[in-house]
């Protein structure tokens, strides 16, 4: 399900986040690789930051994908994502910017439907929002991959698109069974999910088995 939103929310105010902002408009102007093809080199990061209140860890890279998923948590799901979108890459949990100035790198937000998941999320987008990782990384938006099969509770659903409006977009996922199996499958979400992001960058095709 995809969800476009004008604003950004108000952060908390509590001591416990400490960052207070509201978010920036969105480009989507494509980036171009040179070669046309992303590899991800086994390369180590040139310099790491890791912030304090529970925030991301930021590190440079000098690997700049089409488009990398940041787990805002552990289990989010960034690697499953990562692997039916070929040429896209697994944040391994952390902000990764750019070594060269000037260059736009697109992160999108992932994380689980309970409610830990969704506090992280807004733990990541007030970091981001507040100018704490970088101004060359684009937050393109947030996906959630749902934590268990059915439908959420109700204040799930409300804590859910108070947390999605954080970002000018967001895409829910419903539970896909075939995956605890290691099995690739594509939902009509995932397919929605890819159509929409390669509007907004040079994005690979999916794999994956389309889901009956």
């Amino acid at each position: 399900m995809r969800h476009n939103y004008e604003n950004g929310w108000l952060t908390d105010t509590s001591t416990e986040d400490p960052f207070h902002t509201i978010l920036s408009p969105l480009s989507v102007e494509p980036v171009q690789a040179e070669s046309g093809r992303y590899i991800q080199p086994h390369l180590p990061p040139q310099r790491s930051t890791v912030p304090t209140s529970g925030a991301i860890p930021v590190v440079q890279n000098p690997y700049v994908p089409p488009l990398w998923w940041l787990g805002v948590h552990g289990g989010a799901g960034e690697s499953s994502l990562a692997a039916l979108f070929p040429g896209t890459a697994a944040a391994e949990h952390q902000w990764q910017i750019p070594i060269q100035r000037g260059v736009t790198q697109r992160s999108v937000l992932v994380a689980r439907t309970n409610l830990a998941g969704m506090h992280a999320v807004r733990l990541a987008v007030a970091q981001w929002a507040a100018g704490a990782v970088s101004s060359d990384v684009e937050l393109v938006g947030i996906v959630f991959m749902a934590d268990a099969p059915g439908k959420l509770p109700r204040a799930l659903r409300d804590y859910l698109q108070i947390t999605a409006s954080g970002a000018r977009r967001h895409w829910l996922i419903p539970w896909v069974d075939p995956w605890r199996l290691g099995q690739p499958s594509v939902s009509p979400e995932l397919e929605l999910l890819g159509q929409d992001l390669h509007l907004i960058s040079t994005f690979p095709r999916l794999k994956g088995k389309p889901r009956k």
